[in-house]
């Protein structure tokens, strides 16, 4: 569980997020700027697969395609809607502001282009690609890494490709720490 991460610098705090639910969003925002007034990085993780077959071809049901696009698409952009001002907070008081959308394999149509894989479940793969695409503005809500807003053109490419080079080309992985 979360609580038993090593905390060694007492700094680690834990908020309760449902991202399928705004107010549970809009909640966690307020409790992070109350406790510290800002974020630095903000780090969409939260997903769903659902191996059913419901969300495939043929056999399809619209609500389980609807369940991912909203848990896979609309739910990290309304998490960074709502996080944008801490961010923002953040670059302003000289610190670093990133927005950091996970996706794996099974969410490239690139790196998993059989659906053998993801059980044929499409729904998760078109809605895991769309938070692949890099975005050069927070204003754009679906940002890959970071946005040229935050720092210079040049940084953020480079971060761009060194975050993506050395951390999140994964099979799988998942990160230490998650709200």
């Amino acid at each position: 569980t979360l609580r038993g991460l090593p905390d060694p610098h007492k700094k680690l705090r834990i908020v309760e997020l449902d991202v399928s639910k705004d107010w549970s969003i809009k909640s966690a925002a307020a409790a992070i700027e109350h406790e510290s007034g800002h974020i630095n990085i903000l780090i969409n993780n939260a997903a769903i697969l659902e191996k059913d077959h419901k969300a495939g071809i043929p056999n399809g049901e619209r609500a389980a395609w609807l369940r991912h696009f909203d848990i896979n698409v609309a739910s990290p952009a309304m998490v960074i809607q709502e996080c944008l001002p801490l961010l923002r907070k953040a670059i302003a008081n000289g610190k670093l502001g990133t927005i950091v959308n996970i996706s794996g394999r099974k969410g490239s149509i690139e790196l998993c282009p059989g659906t053998e894989r993801v059980h044929g479940n499409y729904a998760y793969m078109c809605s895991k690609s769309t938070i692949q695409s890099d975005g050069n503005s927070p204003d754009n809500l679906i940002v890959l890494f970071s946005s040229s807003k935050f720092r210079d053109r040049e940084q953020t490419i480079e971060n761009k490709e060194k975050i993506r080079s050395e951390s999140f080309q994964h099979q799988e992985a998942s990160l230490p720490f998650a709200v």
